[in-house]
């Protein structure tokens, strides 16, 4: 076994020239989203559900590679959602004072976007203001003007559920809260690996700056056994 001296100080800095994947960044641009799913992504286009009438809770499931994902959307607190004919199919609820809950179930998800919009009793699309609440306690609310309205998150943190409702609907009159075109992905594993020396470096130069106050070593280095 040989043992070397590495600068974590230089370790952390590779990992946050790695913006992709370093906490959470938000896209409003849909090919800008794709771009930085290298690992690919599940699209779920809703186009089976074009037509009208109120269902319960739906499941699915797609594979990219190894990645086999999975989610269920259900609406609470009806239970029942409502699928609509905008956008060539899509899901929205039966009530406008809904909200629309995706629970994901399978392999971890650390990207997730889609059309998020409002329509109207008849099921067409309508102007709305739009709430987006991620597992991870990250809430993005805007105000929909176009039916290709894209938001689109990613995090080093895997998400577990992604809650939409649009704050004020009227429980007959809406708008309600509309789900189309949504993306599941996940980042390459080699990218995590990155950010996991990221965080060990920072952790070992931490506890570096403890040895160097008591005779060790000096702060910005630390020992990695190959």
């Amino acid at each position: 076994m040989k043992w070397f001296l590495v600068s974590l100080t230089g370790l952390f800095i590779v990992a946050a020239a790695i913006p992709a994947w370093g906490g959470m960044v938000m896209y409003t641009g849909e090919s800008a989203f794709t771009a930085v799913l290298p690992a690919g992504y599940y699209l779920e286009e809703f186009s089976a559900y074009n037509g009208y009438g109120d269902i319960g809770s739906q499941n699915f499931a797609g594979s990219v590679g190894s990645l086999n994902f999975k989610y269920t959307v259900s609406a609470t607190p009806s239970g029942r959602l409502y699928k609509v004919s905008a956008g060539a199919g899509a899901l929205s609820t039966l009530h406008g004072n809904d909200t629309i809950l995706i629970t994901f179930t399978g392999d971890p998800v650390h990207a997730v976007g889609g059309g998020f919009f409002g329509t109207d009793y008849d099921g067409n699309y309508t102007t709305a203001t739009m709430r987006l609440v991620l597992s991870d306690g990250t809430v993005e609310q805007y105000s929909n003007v176009s039916i290709t309205d894209f938001r689109g998150f990613k995090s080093s943190q895997a998400f577990t559920s992604l809650a939409i409702n649009v704050p004020g609907a009227d429980y007959d009159d809406g708008p309600y809260p509309t789900l189309d075109h949504l993306y599941v992905g996940a980042p390459e594993p080699a990218t995590l690996t990155f950010l996991g020396l990221g965080t060990l470096g920072l952790m070992l130069r931490r506890r570096g700056r403890y040895r160097a106050s008591n005779g060790g070593m000096p702060g910005g280095f630390g020992c990695f056994a190959t």
